[in-house]
């Protein structure tokens, strides 16, 4: 079986929300999650170091997403910061409804 040369932290993020959406659960194991996406084992594990971890991961993701879309923009970097914060907050909050994982 040919393995993903470059695994990225978001990329196991992604694969395991569509997991959990798919089937409304956790995968079984680590090594059955890897195998179903193609990758080795070990490159979960340079990431996370379990399930529960990729569950935190997601937030950050969405944290650091969020933050980086906004430092783009030019209007973003003259806000005071209060409209900095309600800034960031919209979308944040539109990640989190948009997404479904339990």
């Amino acid at each position: 079986m040919a393995k993903k040369k470059s695994i990225s932290k978001n990329d196991i993020i992604t694969w395991y929300m569509d997991y959990v959406l798919e089937h409304g659960s956790n995968p079984k194991t680590v090594f059955a999650f890897a195998k179903m996406n193609n990758f080795d084992e070990a490159k979960f594990y340079e990431h996370f170091a379990s399930f529960d971890a990729i569950e935190k991961g997601i937030f950050e993701a969405f944290f650091t997403n969020s933050l980086n879309a906004l430092n783009n923009s030019e209007d973003y970097k003259i806000f005071d910061a209060r409209n900095k914060l309600l800034s960031f907050i919209t979308p944040f909050l539109k990640i989190l409804q948009r997404t479904e994982v339990t």
